[in-house]
């Protein structure tokens, strides 16, 4: 478990003081546990799984997927809405750059899970500091690869959907037509 707990440290890329903090934790019981040291209690790892939107099982070690069952229907609730764009939200997804569309994903999943998708959480699963995770939800902020790819990994949208240019259209699967 607690090769987990760094690897989830490392890519938010914080210290270990303001993982703790992020999961309302002391540092010495974060450090005790990213090193072997201790275990989390089992009521600590479903607080944690829950607080990030993981699987329990693959905080303890598991060869499971990451995600935890709420993140992944939050998703796909996400998914079903950009299925059912029409009109003006279509053209206006269509035309937008790609700061602006992961900025509406984004917008999609605080509102469906306002407590999962804190600004302070989605600045640590794109790697970027408050302020630039800010400008980037008032699609501000033109994002780079990393941002990108990071923002596919937590929404479930593709990388492709978020860079597509404004003539190309809607990937096949996001019109219902694919898989």
């Amino acid at each position: 478990m607690h090769s987990r707990l760094k690897q989830l440290r490392l890519g938010f890329g914080v210290d270990q003081a303001a993982m703790a903090t992020l999961l309302g934790v002391t540092p010495l019981e974060w450090g005790g546990w990213e090193a072997g040291a201790a275990l989390p209690s089992a009521e600590a790892t479903a607080a944690m799984a829950s607080r990030l939107g993981l699987s329990t099982d693959w905080l303890r070690g598991a060869a499971v997927p990451m995600w935890g069952e709420r993140l992944l229907a939050v998703r796909e609730s996400v998914d079903q809405r950009l299925r059912k764009l029409s009109g003006m939200q279509l053209i206006t997804v269509v035309s937008a750059t790609t700061g602006e569309r992961i900025a509406y994903v984004l917008r999609l999943l605080q509102e469906a899970a306002p407590d999962l998708f804190t600004p302070a959480y989605i600045a640590g699963w794109l790697g970027l500091s408050m302020g630039s995770t800010e400008l980037l939800l008032k699609d501000a902020l033109d994002p780079g690869t990393p941002v990108v790819m990071r923002a596919a990994d937590l929404t479930g949208v593709s990388e492709d959907w978020f860079r597509m240019g404004p003539v190309v259209g809607l990937p096949e699967d996001a019109e219902g037509g694919g898989a």
